[in-house]
């Protein structure tokens, strides 16, 4: 990973260029920088997912935004100091959350809104689904870990049920009983999460102050690969965040 000039982004009809605040870090980061986990980009590329910052300039057919907005949101290539996001994924940040905090929360609250077990405090939680539902197993999964829950999310399905994958934070190769998948009529599908109605309900909360982000460390833009490093290690709790 190469910290460097790269050329201002151009911006197209619904879309804004912003001045990047800060930028969160997320594991399909590290995927991208190695390739892995079906994870590969086209080079040259700008690594990135979400972040905070202020508008400089709207595309043609945007109104809800203006020059000097403080915005959050979801956006590709934040390991920057401009990047171009869609109007549709911005969102006006609280005046009284700091850029740091504002950039850590698109994809963690957006993924928690979906998904609520514990599976360190609860490894072999089918068990408990399978008491919870008389037996019968719940109608959707929705997970992003990966490899180490695969047995017990399919174990957790009921006839008929579907299972949903947004990541693979943890592992991505698994075993599949193809036998199982149609005799229980079963449903697999992946998506990339946070669809936009989820962030609008999620924004009314960290307005309210009833959801946070939660900060572990600030590195300079050019340490992404220090912050990456520290990434790897799992040594932090919360978000590891870049300032340019």
């Amino acid at each position: 990973m190469t910290y460097g000039e790269f050329p201002e982004p151009e911006i197209g009809a619904g879309d804004l260029l912003v001045k990047i605040r800060a930028t969160a870090l997320n594991r399909r980061d590290l995927f991208a920088r190695e390739g892995s986990h079906g994870v590969k980009p086209p080079l040259p590329y700008v690594p990135g997912l979400e972040m905070s910052g202020e508008v400089v300039r709207v595309g043609q057919g945007v109104t809800e935004f203006k020059a000097g907005d403080a915005v959050l949101g979801r956006c590709r290539g934040s390991y920057a100091e401009l990047a171009c996001m869609a109007a549709a994924d911005a969102h006006i940040k609280p005046e009284w959350m700091s850029f740091e905090e504002a950039a850590c929360v698109t994809v963690a609250l957006a993924t928690s809104w979906h998904i609520g077990i514990n599976y360190r405090d609860f490894p072999e939680f089918s068990k408990n689904i399978q008491e919870l539902t008389g037996g019968e197993g719940v109608h959707v999964v929705f997970e992003h870990i990966g490899a180490p829950v695969w047995k017990e999310c399919f174990a957790s399905l009921r006839r008929g049920g579907r299972f949903v994958n947004s990541g693979v934070t943890a592992g991505h190769r698994v075993e599949l009983h193809l036998g199982q998948l149609w005799t229980r009529e079963l449903t697999l599908m992946g998506t990339t999460m946070q669809p936009r109605e989820d962030m609008h309900k999620i924004m009314k909360l960290v307005h309210a102050g009833k959801l946070r982000g939660v900060v572990s460390q600030i590195f300079p833009l050019a340490e992404a690969r220090q912050a990456h490093e520290t990434m790897e290690r799992n040594e932090f709790f919360g978000k590891l965040v870049l300032v340019p």
